[in-house]
């Protein structure tokens, strides 16, 4: 008696760690694009944020063909943010409207991580949230 594992119970380990799809799954692909596109505007319009920030490599993005948003990384399971903030309000506060936001575009439980600090009313160089290769 040979035991066989369901196909149901085979997942890919890059598609799990990374949040991104595969070949075959290319639709659900640009969709986390559109939901960390959604994100970044979205959480680039709260008081307080001045940036999206890639993390301290650059590693933080979610990775589309052209292009990457950067500082939005996305998994089935949760998500995070990682922003430069300013000191126009409390940092704290700043960072739970941004965690508030980015749960209700993204659909599920969201870390914030503040990985710099700016001066007030002025933006890093990856404002926008979007790299183009």
């Amino acid at each position: 008696m040979t035991s066989e594992t369901p196909e149901s119970d085979i997942t890919s380990t890059d598609t799990a760690q990374s949040g991104a799809g595969t070949a075959d799954d290319a639709g659900s692909d640009r969709r986390a694009g559109d939901i960390a596109r959604d994100v970044s505007e979205a959480v680039l319009a709260v008081d307080g944020v001045a940036a999206m920030s890639g993390g301290r490599f650059g590693e933080v993005a979610t990775y589309m063909p052209g292009h990457r948003i950067v500082g939005v990384k996305l998994s089935d399971e949760k998500g995070e943010v990682h922003i430069d903030v300013d000191l126009s309000r409390p940092i704290l506060a700043t960072a739970n409207e941004v965690r508030g936001v980015a749960q209700v575009i993204a659909g599920r439980p969201m870390d914030v991580v503040v990985e710099d600090i700016a001066e007030p009313n002025t933006a890093g160089e990856n404002a926008v949230g979007v790299e183009r290769s």
